[in-house]
């Protein structure tokens, strides 16, 4: 099940805020949310509850141990065993047809073997639980002792299938004790909705205005204006598309009480690769910052690369060294995340490099260089890099980037015409979307906000205003899910 699908907006949604809104007492309401997540994830597939349930109990237990024993040996047995069992689930069914079919091809075998069917979400709650078990072992949250008040914590739908990624320490208190105030009821409709308009009113259309184009592997010849185009849209319809669901999931958990942290900072006005990724999914950057690139630069190997000092280089060097082998580690793991494909662990190195670039490569020049030619060359860099995450063929990454710089490997190394068919097509069909996507990817939210704050006498007024708009994207929404079949989450593949 899906937030922007009519049978959550018209039956699931109504029917759970009813249940859980009938008694003010936290064991119903735990109990309510715990039943309906579980109803929610199972919906399209039941058998993969088994999944999740397997991996939060799995923690539970390794974590409950883990703070049972003073041995310090016994401790890192059980983080051993919650590691090796979470993070041997999430390798079976995400990366072990792809680690089995790379080794055959390296042994030039032609046979492949079939990957297994991925259950929804798994890369999300598998870090979710994983978060909580290392904080216990450091000592940084309190072990849950209750199994049903972690499962709740892991399978909590509004956040289950593709985040926000939840740390355990900024909910706890929330899962014994929590209230919903008629502000937060209020503040968690109101974003609910701003995430179904993004998604079905921008999102959605910017795919299917993507999939009128020439892309490459389609067969005919893409044009320079449409691979640009192509990589503008889809860089359209993944903002709108994975940060409408964060507006969602963050919507629905204040409603139920839950305060989770922001996901998305407008991107798009990032002025550097850096600015752009503490900006985008800031939740999965968080969890890649705290639970993998700090551990790895206090690791003895690094630790004592990074205070080395030899007779031609300084210690500056080597810390240097250490800091761009961990950039690089970190960067090719949050490629692999996303996908058993190379394109995504090219991906994942490409951003690794720019920043290693950015920081110590063009750092002085960049310094110096005017913010809107930053931001200019910022966003050619992220349009490239959608071309390399759309495309699990690292072949079409290829003909589409040279496509960008007006040139084709089919039929030998030639130029390629400038435009298309398709494009003036689409262009002429969806330039008035084009221009209002783009500015919904400001901050104009912020600036509203100042103007509430500086007329006061007028927030009434502003608040109807506000009402009539979000009353009409709802409308509008539900009518275009009436009316269109194409509803996909992009993510929810991950």
């Amino acid at each position: 099940m899906v937030f922007s699908s009519l049978t959550y907006l018209l039956f699931f949604m109504p029917l759970v805020l009813g249940l859980y809104f009938l008694k003010n007492n936290v064991r119903w309401r735990n109990g309510i949310l715990l039943v309906s997540s579980l109803v929610f994830y199972g919906w399209s597939d039941p058998v993969w509850i088994l999944a999740m349930l397997f991996s939060t109990f799995l923690n539970f237990y390794c974590a409950l141990a883990i703070a049972n024993t003073e041995n310090a040996g016994r401790k890192k047995l059980f983080l051993v065993i919650s590691l090796l069992g979470s993070l041997g689930f999430l390798f079976y069914f995400k990366y072990s047809a792809f680690t089995v079919n790379t080794i055959l091809a390296v042994f030039g075998s032609a046979r492949r073997v079939a990957s297994p069917v991925l259950p929804i979400g798994i890369s999300f709650y598998t870090f979710q639980v994983l978060s909580y078990t290392l904080d216990v072992y450091w000592e940084k949250t309190p072990v849950q002792k209750k199994p049903l008040r972690l499962l709740l914590y892991v399978c909590c739908f509004p956040q289950l299938i593709a985040g926000p990624i939840v740390r355990y320490q900024d909910v706890e208190k929330r899962l014994g004790a929590r209230y919903t105030s008629p502000d937060d009821f209020q503040a968690g409709m109101r974003r609910f909705v701003v995430g179904l308009g993004k998604k079905v009113l921008l999102a959605n259309i910017a795919g299917k205005a993507m999939s009128e184009l020439v892309l490459a592997g389609s067969g005919a010849q893409v044009s320079v204006a449409g691979a640009w185009m192509a990589a503008f849209l889809y860089a359209l319809q993944i903002y709108f598309d994975f940060s409408a669901y964060s507006d969602m999931a963050i919507g629905m958990g204040r409603i139920f009480g839950f305060t989770y942290l922001e996901n998305f900072n407008y991107p798009y006005i990032s002025r550097s690769a850096g600015e752009f990724f503490r900006r985008w999914h800031i939740s999965l950057g968080t969890w890649y910052r705290e639970y993998l690139m700090y551990p790895l630069m206090r690791s003895k190997w690094l630790t004592k690369l990074s205070l080395k000092k030899s007779k031609k280089h300084s210690r500056m060097y080597y810390r240097n060294m250490a800091t761009i082998i961990c950039t690089l580690i970190v960067w090719a793991t949050t490629g692999l995340w996303h996908g058993a494909n190379w394109n995504f662990i090219v991906w994942g190195l490409y951003y690794g490099v720019m920043m290693v670039v950015e920081k110590f490569v063009f750092g002085k020049i960049l310094s110096k260089t005017p913010e809107i030619i930053k931001w200019f060359l910022t966003m050619i860099v992220v349009l490239v890099g959608y071309v390399i995450f759309y495309y699990t063929d690292f072949s079409l990454v290829i003909e589409h980037v040279l496509a960008m710089i007006g040139l084709s490997t089919k039929g030998g190394l030639h130029a390629i015409s400038l435009i298309d068919e398709s494009v003036v097509r689409v262009f002429n069909t969806y330039c008035v979307f084009m221009i209002i996507a783009s500015l919904c990817c400001l901050p104009f939210k912020d600036a509203y906000e100042k103007v509430l704050q500086s007329r006061k006498k007028h927030r009434v007024v502003f608040d109807a205003l506000g009402t009539v708009a979000l009353t009409a994207i709802l409308i509008l929404s539900v009518l275009f899910l009436v009316g269109e079949s194409f509803n996909p989450f992009i993510y929810f593949r991950f």
